[in-house]
């Protein structure tokens, strides 16, 4: 089939989440890279996947930073994620609510994985038949 690289970048001031989403097995295909920054730097931009626990004033500096189509992920405490305001909300594509058992960070990393390696899948063969249709020549 196919193997793809995934870039997961943890900006956090924490190791917890890191060493917890470094612990999850790549699923099939894939191989997680993942790493961990304290500052927002130039090690973002090429995320696949940037899940930032801090402030939300890190976390508007850390969007423009990482790829329009990279999957971006907010974690905090329930009273700074009501505080964010709409512009950035509209930027992430999940929010994580502080404190979080461990059985519930393992299902959200889980169901996160599974979903870009859904989306993957679904590029890949959409680009098959798509590729497979521009080589058949027209019948008519």
């Amino acid at each position: 089939m196919y193997h793809y690289s995934y870039k997961v970048v943890i900006l956090s001031q924490v190791l917890s989440l890191y060493t917890k989403v470094a612990a999850f097995p790549s699923l099939a295909g894939f191989t997680n890279i993942v790493s961990h920054v304290e500052k927002i730097d130039t090690s973002i931009s090429d995320a696949d996947l940037l899940i930032c626990q801090g402030s939300a004033a890190e976390l508007k500096q850390a969007l423009p930073l990482v790829a329009a189509e990279a999957v971006k992920v907010f974690v905090a405490e329930p009273k700074e994620l009501e505080q964010l305001p709409k512009e950035l909300l509209a930027q992430l594509d999940d929010f994580w609510s502080l404190p979080m058992s461990d059985a519930l960070l393992e299902a959200k990393i889980a169901k996160l994985f599974a979903h870009i390696k859904k989306e993957k899948d679904y590029h890949l063969t959409q680009n098959y038949f798509e590729t497979l249709i521009n080589s058949i020549p027209p019948l008519i």
